[in-house]
C-alpha cells in the first residue's frame, strides 16, 4: 500500500551512485566514528547511505567522506551495535524531524 510512493533507483555500484550525487547531501553512517547522527544538518534531499548489516560501510568511503561520517552512540560498549532497520530508521525520523515534523499536526498523519 505504500509502493505508489516509494521512488526507487538502481546504480550499477557504489562509485556510480555516488558520481551520480551533489556530496552535501550525502550522509553515511557507521560505527567506525565519533560523530553522533544528531549533530548531521540534514536538509530536504538529503541521502542516507548504510552499509552492509554484516561488513558496514567499506574503510576508503569512510576515510573520503570522513567529515559526512556519522554514527548512533552506544551506550553499553558490551553491545556492538543495533541491526541495519533500527539504524536506518533512528536516522531517518531524525532527518524528518529536522524538516518537516515541526508543520505535522499532533497527532501526526501522513497525507
Amino acid at each position: 500500500d505504500y509502493w505508489p510512493y516509494v521512488d526507487i533507483r538502481n546504480w550499477d555500484n557504489l562509485d556510480a551512485f555516488l558520481a551520480a550525487h551533489d556530496e552535501r547531501k550525502l550522509y553515511f553512517f557507521t560505527t567506525k566514528v565519533k560523530r553522533p547522527y544528531f549533530e548531521a544538518d540534514f536538509t530536504p534531499g538529503s541521502l542516507l547511505v548504510f552499509g552492509k548489516e554484516t561488513e558496514g560501510l567499506p574503510p576508503e568511503i569512510i576515510e573520503l567522506y570522513d567529515d559526512r561520517c556519522y554514527t548512533i552512540p552506544m551506550r553499553n560498549r558490551n553491545i556492538r551495535s543495533l541491526n541495519l532497520a533500527m539504524c536506518a530508521g533512528i536516522v531517518l525520523y531524525e532527518a524528518i524531524r529536522q524538516n518537516t515534523v515541526h508543520n505535522c499536526p499532533v497527532p501526526a498523519t501522513i497525507d
